[in-house]
């Protein structure tokens, strides 16, 4: 897992001379999380799904003319009521998530990209990472990109964890998500 963190930073420090352009952007979505109906061992959880918004900035950088990495760093807030056969509670919830994508471009306006996504299971202050005890989470990443001015552009992005995380961290932050967004992009 420890060589997988440090995949993000290899893709950013190196750098290839192409065709292709860099550059920076911000990125704005909001969003629907969910997962199905869970159990622990003490009760059911219902409506387990959440509102989240994501803000962040990512880096691109292009192997070809149509092929391209990006990654960046990503915030993630989440609130969702949840029920219970005995209590109802509001949970709030914040992650960090670290985004590698590789992508190509479909056409002049369209790009589809495909990554991973490393993520805080637990709050900041209790990771730990001499501890393997579930502190991060890995997820399958997609997004598609369309360029609607140099500058703008609208997004569509989902996640689907792929970790097998106890319960307690999916409760706040299910394991799967679908955005709609915009990007503001700088750079060339």
């Amino acid at each position: 897992m420890k060589k997988l963190i440090l995949l993000p930073f290899f893709l950013l420090v190196w750098h290839t001379h192409s065709f292709a352009q860099n550059n920076f952007n911000l990125v704005l979505g909001l969003g629907y999380s969910f997962q199905n109906n869970t159990t622990s061992v003490q009760s059911d959880f219902y409506d387990t799904d959440t509102f989240s918004f994501r803000l962040g900035g990512n880096y691109r950088t292009g192997l070809t003319n149509k092929l391209f990495i990006e990654s960046g760093l990503i915030g993630k807030y989440s609130r969702g009521e949840k029920e219970t056969e005995v209590v109802n509670f509001v949970s709030h919830n914040f992650r960090i998530q670290l985004p590698v994508y590789f992508g190509i471009k479909a056409s002049s306006r369209f790009s589809i990209m495909m990554g991973i996504g490393i993520e805080n299971n637990r709050d900041i202050k209790d990771i730990n990472l001499f501890n393997k005890d579930h502190n991060l989470r890995l997820d399958f990443i997609n997004k598609i990109n369309f360029l609607y001015t140099e500058r703008v552009h609208f997004n569509v992005y989902s996640n689907w964890s792929v970790s097998k995380s106890p319960i307690l961290y999916s409760i706040s932050n299910p394991d799967n998500g679908i955005f709609i967004g915009l990007s503001f992009h700088f750079g060339k």
